[in-house]
């Protein structure tokens, strides 16, 4: 029986069990256990260890970063599948525009148009003061 693990990240790696080092009496470094490091490939992660399995399901991450496969066969194609492929598309922006009541031009940002009004339709002769209605006084 296999075990097929799926990871939230594409590469996610953990070290079950840290390798040990130490140094040899002449001074270099001797790699005395090299652990157990597994690498999810694609976001998975298959094993037919029953004790890797079991130091996965104990891990703290377990059921947060990463957790068991629905028990489904994996094929090929999930593996190759891209993450930001996995990704649900996200809503498209809301493009909007803002138009001036007295001329109908559209602008794209508040800015410009208060900009247009300003330059386009202030009194310039007179002292600028307007009426209710918008009339020069």
């Amino acid at each position: 029986m296999g075990w097929v693990f799926v990871s939230k990240h594409k590469n996610y790696q953990i070290w079950l069990k840290r390798p040990v080092e130490e140094f040899t009496i002449d001074g270099r470094l001797k790699l005395r256990d090299p652990g157990i490091l597994v690498e999810f490939v694609g976001g998975y992660y298959e094993t037919d260890n029953e004790e890797i399995a079991e130091m996965l399901m104990n891990s703290p991450d377990f059921g947060i970063v990463f957790n068991l496969y629905e028990n489904k066969p994996v094929d090929e194609s999930q593996f190759k599948e891209s993450a930001l492929n996995r990704l649900t598309p996200s809503a498209t922006p809301k493009v909007t525009s803002y138009v001036c009541d007295q001329c109908g031009k559209e602008f794209p940002s508040m800015y410009k148009l208060n900009k247009h009004k300003r330059e386009e339709h202030t009194l310039r002769e007179g002292s600028g003061d307007v009426n209710d209605s918008g009339e020069a006084l």
